[in-house]
């Protein structure tokens, strides 16, 4: 019994780990990282032109699964919904026309499939 307890514990906490995985490509600091969590929690303001076109649903930063940095340029992956049959790609850069920089969100595109 204790050994039957001990696999289903087991299966539980790796498939939390599992749903969690983030998968980073390219130099990306803590901070940065920090910054588009945070921000994906009090949800993201998608800016067109130097215009806010629309502003994400909050909590969205469990559902990041993958962050690339291109040459100071991120790619966030992720999904908004359960059972969403694609995901969303969010552009992401540091703007400094004021201290301190801070990220500023555009190119919002979804992928359905």
């Amino acid at each position: 019994m204790k050994y039957l307890t001990s696999v289903i514990l087991f299966l539980i906490c790796f498939s939390s780990n599992a749903e969690n995985k983030l998968e980073i490509i390219g130099q990306i600091n803590d901070e940065t990282l920090v910054d588009i969590k945070s921000d994906f929690n009090s949800g993201v303001d998608v800016m067109l032109e130097g215009y806010l076109l629309r502003t994400l649903p909050k909590n969205l930063a469990n559902r990041i699964y993958r962050i690339q940095n291109d040459d100071g340029y991120f790619k966030i992956f992720f999904t908004q919904h359960d059972n969403q049959y694609g995901y969303d790609i969010l552009s992401a850069k540091h703007v400094c026309s004021s201290l301190p920089c801070k990220l500023t969100f555009f190119n919002h595109a979804q992928v359905k499939y």
